[in-house]
């Protein structure tokens, strides 16, 4: 008898959690949340002067180097890829005065929404939960 009492006791149990959706979907919803909040302090960070961290992203390649020189030299390759580049992130750039810094940003920008767009959309969400629109 005290058996069926621990089984009655467990069943109870499945039947609320399957009542607030399987432990994946909890386990996610609480993945995503402290990721997001990881991106709004890691943000912080940057913002803080106060830190060693920087808002400057570096990096050391010379084939990507020598790719962005010959783009500063050839204004009508650089404005298409800039333009293409722009079209995939949904943001207006001049393509005629873009920076390298601006391409680079949109470069990673376009190639982490391919790879993973749910880290952007939380990127884009914890970055206007500081300051709407800055994203």
């Amino acid at each position: 008898m005290n058996d069926t009492s621990d089984v009655d006791e467990q069943l109870e149990e499945l039947r609320e959690e399957e009542s607030s959706g399987n432990k994946l979907e909890r386990d996610s919803a609480q993945t995503q949340r402290s990721f997001a909040e990881k991106i709004v302090q890691g943000i912080d960070a940057v913002d803080d002067p106060t830190t060693s961290d920087s808002a400057t992203l570096s990096f050391h390649d010379k084939n990507l180097a020598g790719l962005f020189v010959a783009l500063e030299d050839d204004d009508g390759r650089r404005e298409e890829v800039a333009e293409a580049l722009s079209e995939k992130m949904g943001h207006s750039v001049d393509t005629e005065d873009v920076t390298r810094s601006q391409m680079l940003k949109l470069a990673v920008r376009v190639g982490l929404q391919e790879a993973d767009p749910q880290l952007m959309e939380e990127a884009e969400e914890a970055a206007n939960q500081r300051d709407p629109n800055t994203f």
